[in-house]
């Protein structure tokens, strides 16, 4: 049976899960949303200001990991 779920959309919804995003949020997220050490994001639907730490105590955290998969994806 195929699912015909995309790479894409599978990316996304790990991004929401890694995150603590609604999916709508994630996909309006862009490369110039990382601050330092922190995603920051706004949430569509209240409107309220979020950072996600990318490392914790130097330590890099998994959405790093995803994010870069994210990026090379976007760069073929």
């Amino acid at each position: 049976m195929k699912l015909g779920i995309t790479l894409q959309a599978m990316l996304s919804m790990d991004l929401a899960y890694l995150t603590g995003q609604r999916p709508a949020d994630v996909r309006v997220l862009r490369r110039n949303y990382i601050e330092g050490v922190a995603l920051g994001v706004k949430q569509q639907k209240t409107h309220k200001k979020l950072r996600a730490l990318l490392e914790v105590d130097g330590v890099e955290r998994s959405l790093v990991a995803m994010i870069s998969i994210i990026l090379a994806q976007n760069e073929q």
